[in-house]
């Protein structure tokens, strides 16, 4: 019996393995912060992994995965329930501290990282581990707060915030002003076709957008944010 028993294990695993989750995934062990306490970076991340740590939900869904793949692995997760979801201030730190981390990458890495992806690249993740240890410890520590007010807000499901349609036309008109000519042609270009765009192209469009949101007003860096990461 015992053994049909371990069958029956390997075959929910195996199932739950196709479907996206690992084993590993599914038990819940103690995320730890990859940087000593010496590192500018070391505070804000100890305060996100002591959250994961202290939430039960978010032990249980992220902590296999923290341990397998880092704990900037569900950064676009968070990224997409954010900008749903969490209040302007904490989503506009997002904004800003991703607006300074873009420019460290190289522009293949770049346009990956805007791009749609259905599976977990680790060399892009290692890569935007870089560019996160970039960035000032400020701008890092407006990142990890919204990291895992973020994911709290997907393990609890947290309610979407309708968008004002009336101040999202104007604060595109208001952005769109920044782009004239040749360069308002290959900026609508690139980021209206992701997947085929040319490297060059999608990484400059990403990183004058990014740019460009944090010199507006505090509404529309707001509205655009929230537009604009959750996928609008």
């Amino acid at each position: 019996m015992l053994w049909i028993a371990a069958i029956i294990v390997l075959v929910v695993l195996g199932k739950r393995w196709l479907s996206g989750d690992s084993p590993l995934s599914l038990v819940s062990v103690d995320v730890k912060n990859p940087y000593t306490p010496s590192s500018p970076l070391y505070e804000a991340s100890q305060r996100f992994v002591d959250g994961v740590n202290a939430d039960p939900k978010l032990k249980s869904r992220f902590s296999g995965v923290f341990t397998r793949q880092g704990i900037y692995s569900e950064v676009s997760t968070a990224l997409k329930r954010g900008a749903k979801s969490l209040d302007g201030s904490i989503l506009v730190g997002a904004t800003t501290a991703m607006a300074r981390a873009l420019p460290q990458l190289d522009t293949h890495s770049c346009a990956q990282a805007l791009r749609e992806r259905t599976t977990y690249d680790a060399g892009l993740s290692e890569k935007m581990r870089g560019a996160f240890e970039q960035i000032s410890p400020r701008h890092h520590a407006a990142l990890m707060t919204f990291y895992l007010q973020a994911l709290k807000a997907e393990v609890e499901n947290a309610p979407e915030r309708p968008v004002d349609e009336a101040a999202l036309r104007s604060a595109l008109n208001n952005l769109g002003s920044q782009y004239q000519g040749q360069y308002a042609e290959r900026f609508v270009n690139a980021m209206s076709h992701k997947a085929a765009a040319a490297d060059e192209d999608l990484c400059w469009a990403g990183k004058t957008l990014l740019h460009g949101v944090t010199l507006m007003g505090d509404h529309d860096r707001e509205v655009l944010s929230r537009w604009g990461i959750a996928g609008g």
